[in-house]
């Protein structure tokens, strides 16, 4: 087996010194020998092609704890793993490049609509509501649990159709960003 210098693999890998310190660490690209002395790494010129694909998958900025799951995959279902990856990428950057165009023309002046929203009559109806502040990572389980046991659970009469189902209206932006989401919560 023929092994190469730290130096050498950084140069043919494409990837820095301190990148592949910091790879071996986190176990993503670990060197087949460390001199026990200098801490000196030697790594087989063998995993050049893992060193690349790493290389390359931070490129595309893919984090580290899932470079590390997909290198433990088999090549297609990692090959699928990626396309999913940059699926979700590409939905983020055009969400991200509408809401950029929203902010340009709001700093312009120009009136611009960020939702189309559509009125639609129905008939009176009372409603019963819950207002409650929830981080993003909590406010499905909050949902649920609010629905399904306290409105379902209580004996509250129900409407049936689309007319009577539960919906919930979000008071500004749900991200992972927000410090909280303020949700009302109604049934008819």
């Amino acid at each position: 087996m023929t092994w190469v210098s730290i130096g050498e693999f950084a140069r043919l890998s494409r990837l820095s010194p301190k990148a592949l310190r910091l790879y071996d660490e986190l176990g993503l690209l670990l060197p087949a020998h460390v001199d026990p002395d200098t801490g000196y790494r030697w790594y087989p010129a063998a995993q050049l092609d893992q060193a690349r694909l790493v290389a390359s998958l931070r490129r595309i900025g893919v984090p580290l704890a899932q470079i590390r799951d997909i290198l433990a995959l088999e090549s297609a279902t990692a090959a699928e793993e990626i396309r999913a990856y940059w699926a979700g990428t590409e939905a983020e950057h055009v969400a991200q490049r509408v809401l950029v165009g929203h902010l340009v023309d709001r700093l312009h002046r120009r009136k611009s609509v960020m939702y189309e929203v559509a009125v639609r009559d129905i008939p009176e109806r009372s409603l019963l509501s819950l207002i409650r502040r929830v981080h993003q990572d909590e406010l499905e389980q909050m949902i649920r649990e609010l629905f399904i046991h306290q409105l379902r659970g209580r004996g509250v009469p129900r409407i049936e159709g689309i007319a009577g189902a539960p919906f919930s209206i979000y008071h500004g932006e749900v991200s992972g960003d927000s410090d909280e989401v303020r949700v009302l919560l109604a049934r008819p």
